[in-house]
């Protein structure tokens, strides 16, 4: 059912398997997982920015640099609540290596079953 915590679940055991060394490899269509990729220790504005929807700073009436300052420290702020600190996104961060392959797009690795190139022989 929708909203029931499946992603949420699915995220956490995903943390927590690749911090003790479990390789993963994921399918993802609706890109609920590729989250598992903003991995930013020192929960800075300047890590945010480019993940800061412009409208959203325009209709504060802010830049972006200044609209992602607060939504670093509500991050902060929220994953301080479940005990979550720098040492450890650093720690996820570290332990795996994050790759988004993208079939019929360019926004993350390029996949495609329709191209192909010829084998020399």
């Amino acid at each position: 059912m929708t909203g029931s915590g499946k992603t949420g679940l699915c995220t956490v055991l995903l943390e927590e398997a690749l911090i003790d060394g479990i390789r993963a490899i994921t399918i993802d269509p609706k890109g609920d997982i590729a989250d598992l990729l903003l991995t930013f220790p020192d929960l800075g504005g300047k890590d945010f920015e480019p993940w800061v929807n412009e409208e959203d700073a325009s209709k504060k009436g802010v830049s972006v640099q200044e609209y992602a300052v607060p939504q670093a420290e509500l991050w902060k702020t929220g994953l301080s609540q479940w005990n979550q600190d720098s040492s450890r996104i650093k720690k996820l961060k570290d332990s795996a290596e994050f790759v988004i392959y993208t079939p019929g797009s360019n926004s993350g690795i390029p996949v495609s079953i329709l191209k192909f190139t010829k084998c020399e022989r």
